[in-house]
């Protein structure tokens, strides 16, 4: 049976430049979340009609694929039923979260893992489970990200299930130094949109979100490549001022959000506008806190650009804390069974590459990206895909390994932990 992207990419192969909204009845679930940057051209181009339901559709929708998952780690196993008491053994920690135990240098005491809707606080020291943070009645957790303080940590939900019905909501909570998590204290108030991404500044002063809206009464006619159908947005959790930028249909959303450690800048991928989606590829852009609003075409520099060709894109970006530098997950090949994937360093100031940190093929199904936001190194998920059609059947290896990278040696150590695709980790 063919999944829901399939049907889509089927129905809509000829359209390149319209969508008929009536003609889609749902969105993906969020098994299909993840994977919106895939190792060819035919799965790039599929990354498009997700996000066209989700324009045109009042259903379900963030960081996809064909294949829903299951949580294979280690450590649920070992720590089922245990999630709510404190592990033996976590090591000490220092003032800022990060952790004393005999781990690589820099890993935080704690880590969060969205878990198929529903966060996990993982101790680094033991890799168990030491509580877990469920969702509001009705509603599943869809990102996660974390402050430098290894305590504080924000959280977008949407509906469960979802039926015909848009939701997004965002929450704030705090670890103890045991990581059991206090209460949840909405950020905002439930708005009639779908999450797909979301940061907070290392200081924890600043929101990063990105949303795609839902679709109104008007749900008849034709939507254009240029048709605005969400927003990039920041708030000053304090004074709960915000400010957006608009993205089109051609644009598509983003799944990899970060802040630098200010606030200040905004850095995330989404798709280069204005060329067919046969041939559009996503670019890693930049986009300032401050600047007047309008739409990110007209706000975001373009920083992290491959040159144009059938089998090149960007799969994953993130800030460092001080905003100097992007990394990038970027891809390019030959022919879409011949790939290459690289991790490199890239100069915001001139978008100049100025560091390879890995190569390797073939292309991994997946890639993401998250910066320690105490600065130093960087956490690199990646998912191949033999993993992927192994985890299909039963006994088969996780889908996803997780790899800590100092960018200033080049040092690298995989982590025991596994998560599943679409699954983020809040640092």
């Amino acid at each position: 049976m063919k999944s829901l992207e399939e049907r889509l990419r089927d129905a809509y192969r000829g359209a390149t430049d319209t969508v008929r909204p009536e003609a889609i009845r749902a969105l993906p679930d969020p098994g299909l979340r993840s994977r919106r940057r895939t190792a060819s051209a035919e799965l790039r181009r599929g990354r498009m009609f997700a996000p066209l339901a989700a324009a045109a559709a009042t259903a379900t929708v963030a960081i996809a694929a064909a294949v829903v998952v299951p949580a294979l780690t280690a450590h649920h196993a070992q720590s089922a039923g245990h999630h709510h008491s404190v592990a033996s053994g976590t090591g000490p920690s220092t003032s800022t979260g990060r952790s004393t135990s005999s781990g690589p240098a820099g890993l935080p005491a704690f880590v969060v893992e969205n878990n198929n809707g529903f966060l996990q606080v993982v101790s680094t020291a033991t890799w168990k489970t030491v509580a877990q943070v469920n969702p509001p009645s009705g509603q599943l957790f869809q990102s996660v990200a974390g402050a430098a303080d290894d305590q504080t940590f924000v959280a977008a939900a949407d509906l469960s299930p979802q039926n015909t019905t848009c939701a997004a909501w965002v929450y704030e909570f705090h670890l103890n130094s045991q990581g059991q998590p206090g209460a949840l204290a909405q950020l905002v108030h439930r708005s009639d949109q779908l999450p797909t991404s979301i940061a907070v500044s290392a200081d924890g002063s600043t929101l990063g979100y990105s949303i795609v809206h839902c679709a109104s009464g008007a749900g008849a006619g034709h939507v254009s490549a240029s048709h605005a159908v969400g927003n990039v947005g920041v708030l000053n959790i304090a004074s709960g001022q915000s400010r957006e930028w608009s993205f089109s249909l051609g644009e598509d959303y983003t799944n990899d959000m970060s802040l630098s450690g200010s606030g200040s800048l905004i850095g995330f991928s989404s798709y280069l506008d204005g060329i067919t989606a046969t041939t559009t590829f996503p670019v890693g852009r930049l986009l300032r806190a401050d600047a007047q609003p309008g739409t990110v075409l007209q706000r975001a520099q373009i920083l992290v650009r491959p040159a144009r060709a059938a089998n090149v894109g960007v799969d994953a970006v993130a800030l460092s804390p001080d905003g100097r530098t992007m990394y990038a997950c970027t891809h390019s090949g030959s022919s879409a069974a011949d790939m290459t994937q690289s991790l490199g360093a890239y100069d915001t100031a001139t978008g100049h590459l100025t560091s390879v940190l890995r190569t390797w093929k073939p292309q991994d199904v997946s890639c993401a990206i998250t910066v320690d936001p105490a600065g130093g190194h960087l956490l690199l998920a990646t998912s191949s895909k033999s993993a992927v059609d192994a985890a299909k059947t039963p006994g088969g290896p996780p889908p996803g390994i997780l790899t800590w990278i100092d960018p200033s040696t080049g040092a690298t150590t995989t982590l025991p932990l596994r998560v599943p695709i679409g699954d983020n980790i809040g640092l």
